[in-house]
């Protein structure tokens, strides 16, 4: 079967970038607050709020915190450790959109 214009034969990407590699090694729960960290802070990119995440937070540190491959998944996107107000936070900066 053939499509107009598809070249069916055409090979496909099978080198995952590290990006991905990294998501691949999370657990579900890791993804799900990423995904819900990163729509928040693509959807309302000037709000301070969702560019500063505290990593004393009990569930952020439980599914981000403590799992290696969810905070090479925020470093990945930009996201910097900081500390803020003494505490120890993940922070998105300004010039990262």
């Amino acid at each position: 079967m053939a499509y107009k214009g598809v070249n069916v034969s055409a090979k496909y990407a099978t080198q995952l970038s590290p990006f991905e590699k990294t998501l691949r090694e999370c657990p579900l729960d890791s993804v799900n607050i990423l995904l819900t960290l990163t729509k928040n802070t693509a959807q309302s990119p000037k709000e301070e709020k969702f560019r500063k995440i505290r990593l004393t937070n009990a569930k952020i540190k439980q599914v981000i915190g403590d799992v290696p491959a969810a905070m090479a998944a925020l470093h990945e996107m930009g996201w910097v450790e900081q500390e803020v107000d003494g505490e120890p936070c993940m922070v998105l900066p300004a010039n990262v959109v």
